[in-house]
C-alpha cells in the first residue's frame, strides 16, 4: 500500500478481507519481477495490502472525527470485476474494477460530511494489483496477464483503514444498521405517493428542492451540503454575463453579499460541480414542470441552472461561468 508520508492529505480505504486479499496478492506475484515498476522509495511495485479507496484528499488527521462521522454507517458488500489498467506517465497500474452501491454511497456520504480536496471528477472504485513497467516495443504486453478469476467474487466490508500523512493508520469499524432493500423501496414509494397526492389535490408538487428525489427517483437530490443559489431577477442580466464581467464592475458576490443577489433554493447530496449543474437543468429535476410553483414562490425566473448561479460547498462559492466554474469566495 502506498505510503502517505510526504503527502498533504489523509485517505480512507476499504481493505479487502481474507482469503480474497491473499488471492489478489498471489495473482500479483504471477507477474515477473522484471515487469514490475519499483520507484526509488519502494512504495509502488506489487500491492501488498489489497484495498479499494473510499476517499483520498481528506483534510482531517483525527481518527475520532472519522469515527464520529461514520458511526451510523453499516457494513456493505463489494463485487470484484474484470482486470483493467490505467496509465501514468511513468508506469501502468493493473487493477480490478470494484462494483457495489454501498461503497459509492459511502463515498458520497464522506464527500458530503467531511472537508477534502480532490482533483478527480468521478469516483471509480478499484483494487490495485501492481504497478508495472511500460514497454514501447510491446505496449500491451500485460494482456497476457488478464484474468477473469476474480470477476463476480464478493466480499463484505465491515471495517475501514484511515491513513494520515505521518504514515499512521487507524481502524474504523462500520457498526451501523443496514437499510433493507424493502425499507428503501417503501421509502421511495412513500415519497412518490406524496408527490402524486399533491398533484391530485392540486397542491404544489415541490415543497422543496429535495422533492426531486421522488419525482426523478435519483438519490443525488437528497438533502446535502451542496447549496444551490439561483440569481434573483434583479441580478440576472448582469450575472449571466459571467465572472469577468462582474469583476470589472465590482459586482461579484461573496459570502457576505450573496443574499442580496441570489436566492437559496436548497441543498443536495451531489458534490461534483459538473454533475450538480446537470442535475439542476430543468429537464432533469423538473421534467414536467413540477418545480414551477417553487421557483415562483422563491421569486425566481429560471428553472435551469445558468451562468451566474452559484454552488456553495462549505465556505466556498463556485459560480457557473461562461465556461466551467469559477471560485468566487
Amino acid at each position: 500500500m502506498r505510503s502517505l508520508i510526504g503527502y498533504s492529505y489523509s485517505c480512507l480505504m476499504a481493505p479487502i478481507p481474507e482469503p480474497l486479499a491473499s488471492e489478489i496478492r498471489g495473482y500479483g506475484l504471477s507477474i515477473p519481477d522484471d515487469r514490475i515498476y519499483d520507484d526509488e522509495d519502494g512504495e509502488l511495485g506489487r500491492e501488498d495490502e489489497p484495498h479499494t479507496t473510499v476517499k483520498y484528499g481528506l483534510h482531517t488527521t483525527d481518527p475520532d472525527e472519522i469515527r464520529e462521522a461514520l458511526k451510523d454507517q453499516p457494513p456493505f458488500k463489494i463485487t470484484l470485476g474484470a482486470t483493467s489498467v490505467f496509465y501514468n506517465d511513468e508506469y501502468v497500474v493493473m487493477k480490478l474494477n470494484v462494483h457495489g452501491g454501498g461503497i459509492r454511497d459511502l463515498n458520497r456520504f464522506v464527500c458530503d460530511n467531511l472537508e477534502y480536496t480532490d482533483k478527480f471528477r468521478d469516483y471509480n472504485p478499484h483494487c490495485t494489483i501492481a504497478y508495472v513497467k511500460k514497454d514501447e516495443s510491446d505496449p500491451y504486453w500485460f494482456n497476457e496477464y488478464w484474468t477473469d478469476e476474480f470477476e463476480g467474487k464478493t466480499a463484505e466490508i465491515s471495517e475501514l483503514i484511515f491513513s494520515v500523512p505521518s504514515g499512521k493508520k487507524y481502524t474504523i469499524e462500520l457498526t451501523g444498521s443496514p437499510v433493507s432493500s424493502e425499507e428503501q423501496t417503501m421509502k421511495n414509494a412513500a415519497r412518490q405517493l406524496l408527490v402524486v397526492a399533491r398533484a391530485v389535490l392540486g397542491e404544489d408538487q415541490y415543497k422543496s428542492l429535495n422533492d426531486a428525489v421522488a419525482v426523478t427517483s435519483n438519490p443525488s437530490y437528497e438533502k446535502g451540503n451542496s447549496g444551490i443559489w439561483y440569481m434573483k431577477k434583479s441580478f440576472f442580466r448582469d450575472g449571466s454575463m459571467g465572472v469577468d464581467w462582474l469583476i470589472e464592475r465590482d459586482m461579484l458576490p461573496n459570502m457576505r453579499t450573496i443574499d442580496d443577489t441570489h436566492e437559496h433554493l436548497g441543498g443536495i447530496r451531489e458534490r461534483n460541480l459538473e454533475r450538480v449543474w446537470r442535475l439542476m437543468q430543468g429537464e432533469a429535476w423538473s421534467p414536467r414542470g413540477e418545480a414551477r410553483s417553487l421557483i415562483t414562490k422563491k421569486g425566481l425566473g429560471h428553472t435551469s441552472m445558468s451562468v451566474g448561479d452559484v454552488i456553495q460547498q462549505g465556505s466556498k462559492l463556485f459560480m457557473v461561468d461562461r465556461t466551467g466554474f469559477r471560485r468566487i469566495d
